[in-house]
């Protein structure tokens, strides 16, 4: 008897031994994988990040962008398949992380964002078969944005075009830029070229406006209720600067000149004059309403590492630390400084009846496995920047200045086309400036910057210009 309940006890301490490693092998094997696989020191972490199926890059057409292939090892392939999109859709590296369109939406492409089903725990913890992210749909037109890389071939500079009235973004390039299907070979020689590929120009360039900026001074006359037939003598007359001398971007036909003619022509004189009859103080308030907060850009194109490798090689001027808003301030050749996107969407909201939008790329996403796509949210918030009736004298104003004007190079036939040149002294360069728009009908648009760096040919950018606008006329 004693032996029968000896052998009993140890056959019941056999079987719990064997339940616990049982328990605790179950548990690692499905349960608690996840945690091992967060261990730094774990491979499989590796493996795991490196096998991620992430989802692909489509434009508003459904033309592929981006897409992703298994490699015969546990690499994922990210193949981009438009040179005129680098700058634009940016890059993902499993050594050097995101950038552009792939950061701002790495968590929807690499399946973060979703809820994760009991399909999904079967796929990736039992079955061990690699994450799927969802394919995203930006409103980027490839079309358009062909012709503007064919357009920007050779220039350093930026282009974006945004739709109105709802701000979506229908072509950005930042030229220089690089590669992303070598990035992981050529990573040493971009950071180091002085073109900065890297750097986003459109979103990140740090310009001075220029003669861009008598915009902001016809709208700071219309709001202090100065009409633009306001007469101005000595209209012809240089300006001299501290270091820089402006002159009139068009040789007008007389000397006295209204305000709309000095902005036609781009003669600052008259602005100087004006600038008298505001107040210093009147026109910085008058700027300061075009730097709304949050500031105009592309939320999370930017990464921090990239930002700080290139923040030394901002190609804006160097600008003196001074307080007080001042008159080289109020041409834009001084401390106010624009990004391209900023521009256009100052532009955009003179065709949106004074109303300033956020621009945005996301139109829908489309999770693993799914045949149908989900629309995004747009952004629908609005800033007021001056009445509908300032809008549309500037509007017309606009028009005016390719009609007969210094964009004159913009121009198309049988289309509406406003817009305006200006050039900018940025330390010993210049760069040179277009902002305009082209009405499509419908009560729809598209508004476009272009900035050429280490130019002074108002004709090229104009040119440009308008091209990315005739262009531009398929996309709405």
């Amino acid at each position: 008897m004693q032996s029968s309940r000896e052998i009993e006890r140890l056959l019941i301490g056999t079987l719990l031994v064997l339940g616990l490693i049982g328990g605790i092998t179950a548990y690692w094997a499905v349960l608690g994988s996840e945690t091992i696989v967060e261990r730094e020191d774990n491979p499989r972490r590796v493996e795991k990040r490196a096998s991620i199926l992430r989802g692909d890059i489509v434009d508003r057409n459904g033309v592929v962008l981006v897409a992703s292939t298994p490699g015969d090892d546990i690499y994922t392939a990210r193949e981009y398949l438009y040179p005129s999109l680098y700058s634009a859709l940016g890059y993902y590296s499993f050594r050097y992380g995101e950038g552009g369109a792939e950061s701002a939406y790495n968590a929807i492409l690499n399946g973060d964002a979703r809820s994760h089903d009991l399909g999904d725990f079967l796929h990736e913890s039992l079955l061990h078969l690699p994450r799927e992210g969802a394919d995203i749909r930006l409103s980027f037109d490839l079309t358009l944005q062909n012709r503007v890389g064919e357009l920007m071939e050779g220039y350093q500079g930026a282009v974006v075009a945004l739709s109105v009235p709802d701000g979506a973004v229908l072509a950005l390039l930042s030229s220089p830029t690089y590669n992303p299907n070598t990035l992981d070979n050529d990573w040493e020689t971009l950071i180091q070229d002085e073109g900065k590929p890297f750097f986003n120009r459109v979103l990140q360039g740090n310009y001075q406006p220029g003669g861009s900026a008598y915009t902001l001074l016809i709208a700071a006359a219309l709001l202090n209720n100065i009409p633009l037939d306001t007469p101005y003598p000595n209209a012809r007359d240089s300006v001299q600067l501290t270091d820089v001398t402006l002159e009139c971007a068009l040789t007008p036909p007389a000397d006295t000149l209204t305000l709309a003619e000095a902005y036609r022509y781009g003669c600052p004189a008259p602005f100087v004059q004006l600038i008298e009859q505001i107040g210093l103080e009147q026109v910085a308030a008058t700027f300061d309403r075009f730097y709304p907060d949050p500031p105009i850009t592309l939320p999370g194109f930017i990464t921090e590492p990239v930002a700080e490798a290139i923040a030394e090689v901002t190609p804006e001027a160097t600008i003196e630390p001074e307080t007080a808003f001042t008159l080289a301030d109020a041409l834009g050749q001084g401390k106010p400084i624009f990004s391209p996107i900023q521009l256009a969407a100052i532009t955009a909201a003179i065709l949106n009846n004074g109303n300033l939008t956020q621009p945005y790329t996301l139109l829908a996403t489309r999770p693993p496995g799914n045949a149908e796509w989900i629309s995004a949210d747009a952004p629908n918030a609005t800033i007021s920047l001056f009445a509908p009736e300032i809008a549309q004298q500037l509007n017309d104003l606009l028009r005016q200045t390719t009609a007969t004007g210094n964009a004159q190079s913009a121009t198309s036939p049988g289309l509406v086309i406003g817009g305006q040149t200006a050039l900018a002294y940025s330390g010993e360069g210049t760069h040179v400036w277009f902002t305009g728009f082209v009405q499509t009908g419908n009560q729809t648009s598209v508004a476009v910057t272009v900035v050429i760096e280490n130019s002074a040919n108002y004709n090229l950018a104009a040119s440009i210009g308008g091209n990315v606008l005739q262009a531009a006329t398929h996309a709405q």
